[in-house]
């Protein structure tokens, strides 16, 4: 009876924005409360694992910028783990950590999906971090002051920063502090285990298998009924009510940025056809500068920017005159004709993606499982029309930032923000 309730569990459960799932996904909800999305596909016995929980850079405490990161390796770094984790043939073990998310993916034969299962279970119930030690996190935050502070995406940052104030992942925005704490073991575990309760993360498993057969493995494996925690609700960020330019002079040539905070009910399907859309518009004296559109940053989930960008590739172009181009291929999308045929070809650009024509099995899934636990899942292929028409309020609503930046004066010195 469990297994007949699992199956046929609101899509609530999975899908906090509405929508549904991609065709031939079937949920199941364990009795401790995990979350599962299972896929039959033909072909080799082979199955993906994607596990996408709650647990990201913008959870990091103060001086332990890091420490995420460093637990979910640490999580596997027992021998007893590895070692049956190798008996099982699985493949293609890959951690990532990101801005609100940590993820596992990993490659097995099908018959053995429950008996990683069981791994995977101990290692949410009772984890051994071991490895976390000081080396590691040193590392990771050297590799993440180098990621913050590449030029190419200061302007964007500056725009986040000025219109993201309260939520937790304007953390991520700022290079690790420069003084890392020391590791607590206990601490740490406390971490671990608080992030990776059953309702925090969601399972995705695609391959040639039974999908009935798994379901009621998984069930009688998750089986431990757990305490629920509701989701780590971060302070409330209110949109922007007024706009903001921000003006800068930096060695180089001259830029503009434009940026919007993504308000609620937006997907990230409707973003990418959004980003392609501009990126396609025909706008006449283009020649001599670079665009590119930035569908959610600082990561896909709220509060993010929508972002558009211009570079000059030489001399004599100055930041009003970027500017003035990046509003010209707004106004281009946004012209009712020309922009439904520029959100329908986009359109069908974002729907290859989404079945994964560009990416392997692993990056689809986990971008469907980050989606889906962000809440920016939305069913997929979004109309043409409506988008034009929620395309109008995002673009021409209030609250835009503007980011100019010129080329330093001659004799001049580089503006220090």
């Amino acid at each position: 009876m469990a297994i007949a309730f699992s199956l046929l569990l609101s899509a609530s459960l999975f899908l906090p924005q509405g929508g549904t799932l991609p065709t031939g996904f079937q949920r199941v909800r364990t009795p401790d409360g995990s979350r599962f999305l299972l896929h039959k596909t033909e072909g080799r016995p082979v199955a993906v694992w994607i596990y996408v929980h709650r647990m990201g850079m913008a959870h990091d405490p103060y001086q332990l910028e890091g420490l995420s990161a460093a637990c979910l390796k640490a999580s596997l770094s027992a021998q007893p783990l590895r070692e049956k984790l190798a008996s099982l043939g699985a493949t293609g073990l890959r951690l990532e950590t990101r801005a609100r998310t940590s993820s596992l993916q990993a490659v097995l034969p099908s018959d053995r999906i429950l008996a990683f299962a069981a791994l995977m279970r101990e290692r949410r119930t009772r984890p051994q971090l071991q490895g976390l030690d000081q080396a590691f996190l040193n590392a990771h935050r050297e590799r993440v002051r180098t990621f913050q502070n590449r030029r190419d995406l200061r302007p964007i940052r500056e725009m986040a920063l000025a219109t993201i104030l309260r939520d937790p992942v304007r953390a991520v925005l700022f290079p690790p502090s420069s003084k890392a704490g020391s590791i607590s073991p206990p601490a740490a575990l406390l971490f671990f285990q608080r992030h990776n309760l059953p309702d925090q993360g969601l399972t995705l498993i695609e391959g040639n298998f039974d999908p009935a057969l798994v379901a009621r493995g998984l069930s009688h494996i998750f089986n431990t009924p757990s305490r629920l925690q509701p989701p780590l609700v971060p302070p409330e960020e209110p949109l922007p009510s007024a706009s903001r330019i921000l003006r800068s002079h930096r060695p180089g040539y001259a830029l503009a940025a434009l940026a919007w905070r993504i308000p609620p009910g937006w997907s990230q399907d409707e973003l990418g056809v959004l980003a392609h859309a501009l990126q396609g518009a025909e706008v006449p004296g283009g020649e001599g500068l670079s665009f590119r559109a930035f569908p959610s940053f600082p990561s896909m989930g709220r509060p993010s920017l929508f972002a558009l960008e211009a570079r000059a590739l030489g001399p004599g172009m100055s930041s009003e005159e970027l500017l003035r181009h990046l509003r010209k291929r707004v106004d281009a999308l946004l012209e009712g004709k020309t922009g439904r045929q520029l959100l329908t070809r986009a359109n069908k650009l974002q729907r290859a993606r989404a079945r994964g024509d560009f990416d392997p099995p692993e990056t689809r899934l986990s971008r469907l499982g980050r989606s889906i636990l962000l809440g920016t899942y939305g069913g997929g292929s979004p109309d043409p029309t409506s988008l034009l028409a929620k395309a109008r309020k995002l673009l021409q609503g209030r609250g835009e930032c503007a980011n100019l930046v010129d080329p330093i004066p001659s004799g001049a010195k580089e503006e220090k923000k």
